[in-house]
């Protein structure tokens, strides 16, 4: 298990911390490196840009280098089951979709959301809403987007609590209706309030306003509306 952490880890660190116009990565031992605890041995070539101008296809060639080496750590980990592995492939297919950088078959990204999804990653849930929500590689399907936006919310995702709570006072979510429930509702805001959620607590303090699912008072409401404010709501 340390091992596909490992890699899940450095595949997201380069992805987050190098620019591939800057640093190439080649001759990668990854069983090797990880299995003695030792740092990847990665051949690490820096290019100044104020002494040497590479060329433009340099440059592409060790974007295309650099990205591919991400894929194989994702790709691995994800195999050994990292759901943060599977969850990281799935968006950057689907990134990439967006700007026409790979030939991505939106079916690919959601079966990689998906099997992080069903590990229990919040993430990958809430990625999922939003794929049926937005429509663009797939056809807008509100219903799965909501009953997906729920288990982001019983997963632990503060965002997808908010929306979802927003949904069951108003009893329609994107023109489409669903049940309302305000004590659930009452629950989420709370929790998300609890974790100094913004939006959430300002919503929370609506419901106190409004007697909504618990006894009116203004005064609570008051000190809700202060802490949104405070939290730059």
């Amino acid at each position: 298990q340390g091992i596909i952490w490992a890699k899940a880890f450095l595949a997201m660190f380069l992805a987050d911390n190098l620019n591939p116009d800057n640093h190439t990565f080649e001759d990668v031992d990854l069983e090797d490196g990880l299995d003695n605890h030792q740092n990847i041995p990665l051949k690490r070539t820096l290019s100044n840009k104020q002494q040497n101008k590479k060329s433009s296809q340099s440059q592409q060639n060790n974007n295309a280098k650099n990205t591919e080496i991400i894929y194989e750590l994702l790709y691995d980990a994800s195999e050994q089951g990292h759901a943060y592995a599977q969850y990281s492939i799935a968006l950057k297919l689907y990134n990439a979709a967006n700007f026409d950088q790979r030939n991505t078959d939106i079916n690919t990204v959601i079966y990689y959301y998906e099997l992080a999804s069903r590990q229990g990653l919040a993430d990958a849930t809430s990625a999922l809403s939003k794929l049926y929500i937005d429509g663009d590689f797939i056809d807008k399907n509100v219903k799965k987007a909501a009953q997906y936006l729920k288990l982001a919310a019983e997963q632990g995702n503060i965002d997808a609590m908010v929306e979802y709570s927003k949904a069951l006072i108003a009893g329609n979510w994107f023109d489409e209706e669903i049940e309302t429930n305000v004590q659930q509702a009452f629950m989420w805001l709370s929790k998300a309030s609890h974790y100094d959620h913004p939006e959430g607590t300002f919503f929370l303090g609506k419901m106190y306003l409004a007697g909504l699912s618990v006894e009116k008072d203004d005064q609570k409401a008051k000190e809700l509306f202060q802490k949104a404010d405070d939290l730059g709501y």
